[in-house]
């Protein structure tokens, strides 16, 4: 007797993160742990009592010292006044709510200073990463910040210089900072070059500001000053490269930039977008069990994939220039993601290795086992200048996983050309 076992190709919906994976880090503490994310997914615009607002899911999370732990709110923000108002997440739904459960016009406050009212600004002026739903106004899109120091970057700077990868950025001084000569200055505004393949950066231009009423007025400047508008013109065997410190905002932001490898680093920087569910139905023996409850028992064959963030670079007319990005791509997106997996407590069991579909096309794939047990197969379905990585994971071993996936995969209609722009995740 056969049954049919289905086979899950999801995106994160609206309502509570289902975990980590679909959060975006907003800010984090001095030992680098996160103290607010937020879901891209679950940002949208409504109206209430004829106030246009806006929604979005965060995460808290307090000292490691705190009983309480990490905590899921529901922000509404005010734009117009730049009022917030917050209340725990008490339900989860495919679409978003109209309004938040309890929500009253009146619980809008303004925001704490500092991480806080930064928040609001972001929200309502297009720059958290990954987030459409607002107009974009000030041209820069928030990256991460600590206790000290903010850093944004303009979306659309991002370029590929043979090995390297340039970008445009700002990175504020939190209260403010002193150069070496004593002046006073709250901010840079730099260009950043990475070594992809060494992990090491330089800055190749810098200009140090301080603000002065709304204007930043230039305290001094280090470099060519148009490359902060193309990066592009950055003569890289002029630089002297460093090692970025672990865990630094350079060193994160240098892994999310040679990860992306295209001109839209936002969507790189939020790792999960909104869709609805897709479901491949396959035959299976009728001793698997439990099919279609959401919970994997050990006769379960039951498989989950998550598609994540499309990556890719931009096409150069050259089939030569495409391979080589590609390949530096792809060794970015396996250490990113032997990285993170690690790092949620799951270990390698099997190196990345690629199969060949129709010459154009190919499937890299890594195996991960959780503390679970459970099986992780990290794949990229590969194509001329695109990445589509799929997150799989199920309770049959690797070997069998690979097995069942790769003819599904192969079976599927994949773009078989480079694409005519970079990438957007959808």
């Amino acid at each position: 007797m056969k049954r049919l076992a289905v086979i899950l190709f999801a995106l994160a919906a609206y309502g509570v993160p289902a975990s980590a994976a679909s959060l975006s880090i907003f800010a984090y503490d001095g030992t680098g742990r996160p103290v607010l994310e937020f879901d891209p997914a679950t940002v949208f615009a409504f109206n209430a009592q004829g106030r246009d607002l806006m929604r979005v899911v965060v995460r808290e999370t307090p000292p490691e010292n705190d009983p309480h732990g990490p905590v899921d709110l529901e922000e509404i923000v005010d734009c117009q006044l730049q009022q917030i108002a917050a209340s725990p997440v008490v339900q989860v739904a495919k679409d978003p709510p109209m309004t938040a459960a309890g929500f009253k016009t009146s619980d809008l406050k303004p925001p704490n200073k500092g991480m806080y009212e930064r928040f609001v600004v972001a929200v309502c002026g297009g720059e958290l990463p990954g987030v459409k739903v607002s107009p974009a106004k000030s041209g820069w899109t928030h990256f991460v910040e600590g206790l000290s120091r903010a850093l944004y970057f303009v979306n659309t700077s991002s370029r590929t210089i043979g090995k390297y990868r340039a970008a445009s950025v700002r990175l504020y001084e939190l209260g403010g900072a002193q150069l070496s000569d004593g002046r006073h200055i709250d901010g840079r505004d730099a260009v950043w070059v990475v070594d992809c393949e060494q992990k090491l950066g330089a800055v190749a231009y810098e200009r140090s500001f301080s603000k002065m009423g709304d204007k930043n007025e230039t305290v001094v400047t280090i470099g060519d000053e148009r490359a902060f508008a193309d990066p592009s013109i950055v003569e890289v065997d002029k630089l002297k490269f460093g090692r970025a410190v672990v865990g630094s905002m350079q060193a994160r932001f240098g892994e999310e930039l040679c990860v992306a490898s295209s001109q839209d680093l936002s969507s790189s920087h939020a790792q999960t977008k909104t869709a609805d569910f897709v479901y491949y139905t396959i035959e299976f023996p009728a001793d698997w069990t439990q099919i279609g409850t959401g919970k994997l028992q050990p006769a379960d064959k039951t498989l989950l994939v998550t598609a994540l963030n499309l990556a890719g670079v931009q096409p150069t007319g050259s089939p030569e220039h495409d391979a080589e990005a590609m390949r530096l791509t792809m060794a970015a997106l396996e250490a990113s993601a032997t990285k993170t997996l690690i790092s949620q407590g799951c270990k390698l069991v099997q190196e990345f290795s690629a199969k060949d579909v129709d010459g154009k096309l190919s499937l890299v794939r890594g195996v991960f086992q959780a503390n679970t047990g459970m099986t992780v197969v990290q794949y990229y379905v590969k194509g001329p200048t695109y990445v589509v990585p799929l997150l799989v994971t199920g309770n049959r071993d690797g070997a069998a996983t690979i097995a069942q996936m790769d003819p599904i995969l192969s079976s599927l209609r994949w773009l078989g050309k480079p694409l005519e722009q970079r990438p957007v995740a959808k």
